[in-house]
């Protein structure tokens, strides 16, 4: 049995109530989130590592987890057609502003529409997918 932590099985981490717990200020918890790890041992004494800030994600997270998870979705979908869809269209589709599509696609180093006609013509196995960072960083 594998460990999976899906960003979706989690709830939403609010910093403010451990901050002001501790007597804290909550943006000394973020940066605190960023950069620390934890171990987890599974049944079948597997060490993983993974950064904290995926066992507490906080709102900004969830959301760019959803958009690019749906994003990838979308992609999927033009993969399929083999026709690639433009921004304005991958924002109908997703419900997300043009502009959020666009910044996602870009971060992804992901080409414009034109560009991946072009490649889907050239290579109609190829897929485009925007990397969902929650996984295990080390072993």
């Amino acid at each position: 049995m594998s460990l999976s932590l899906s960003p979706f099985k989690l709830n939403v981490y609010d910093l403010r109530i451990s901050a002001g717990e501790l007597g804290v200020h909550a943006t000394t918890l973020s940066r605190l989130r960023k950069s620390r790890y934890v171990s987890v041992i599974d049944a079948e004494k597997n060490e993983r590592t993974y950064p904290v800030r995926n066992l507490m994600p906080n709102k900004n997270d969830y959301l760019e987890i959803a958009i690019a998870s749906r994003l990838n979705d979308t992609l999927a979908e033009e993969a399929e057609e083999a026709r690639a869809f433009s921004d304005d269209e991958i924002a109908v589709r997703t419900g997300y502003a043009r502009r959020t599509m666009t910044k996602y696609r870009i971060r992804a180093g992901i080409p414009n529409s034109r560009e991946r006609q072009k490649a889907y013509k050239s290579d109609a196995t190829l897929k485009y997918q925007i990397p969902i960072n929650f996984e295990v960083v080390r072993n």
